[in-house]
């Protein structure tokens, strides 16, 4: 019986991470646009950033894919789920060294192709980690999949948004944090958008090697 619990709540655990991951880069994704805004993007460049969010509508045209094709040895999920894990960490890693000049310079079919590359990723992975939940709920009880999809997803969306904005911006640091603390006023945030795509990553390699 601990045995069970102890092997539930590990599931639980796994699960909840990867929809944290996954919602911290859905949130990245949805922040883009004001960062675009403030550097005067016009709206013919918002809609065409715009296209980066549908991949998650036509995932269930390659959903059978992924369900169907994998490899025996690694099993159903690690056959996807590791490499698309580490392809976005690349990709993230990368970008966090060219991410601040192509928002200046208002690059926006490149920042649409990078971000389509990694939303069509992100989708792939909802499928893997859905079916993958779905298993390991369904004899013990099925509601803690769309549980730990609801948390994961509004969690990550929390980090990947509301925490970025808020804590880059040097309006509020300097505001909230610094004057009360007395410490200078500075000219960035806590952190740049670099440093938290460089943590995302992190994050994400911790997780596909275990």
């Amino acid at each position: 019986m601990v045995f069970k619990q102890d092997m539930l709540i590990w599931s639980i655990a796994v699960v909840v991470i990867l929809y944290i991951l996954q919602g911290v880069i859905a949130g990245l994704i949805t922040s883009i646009p004001l960062y675009l805004t403030s550097y005067k993007a016009s709206w013919e460049q918002q809609g065409t950033f715009s296209w980066v969010t549908y991949p998650f509508s036509f995932k269930i045209l390659w959903a059978p894919i992924i369900d169907s094709v994998y490899i025996r040895r690694f099993g159903r999920n690690q056959t996807w789920l590791i490499p698309i894990q580490l392809i976005i960490g690349i990709i993230l890693f990368i970008l966090s060294f060219y991410l601040e000049s192509l928002l200046i310079n208002l690059e926006i079919i490149r920042l649409t192709i990078v971000f389509l590359l990694i939303c069509l990723l992100i989708a792939s992975q909802d499928i893997v980690v859905d079916g993958w939940s779905v298993c390991l709920f369904s004899s013990i009880n099925p509601q803690w999949s769309s549980t730990c999809q609801t948390i994961g997803l509004t969690v990550g969306g929390f980090i990947g948004s509301t925490i970025l904005l808020t804590f880059e911006s040097s309006n509020f640091t300097n505001k909230y944090i610094r004057e009360p603390l007395s410490h200078p006023h500075r000219s960035k945030g806590l952190f740049s958008i670099e440093q938290f795509i460089s943590f995302v990553v992190s994050k994400m390699t911790e997780t596909a090697d275990e």
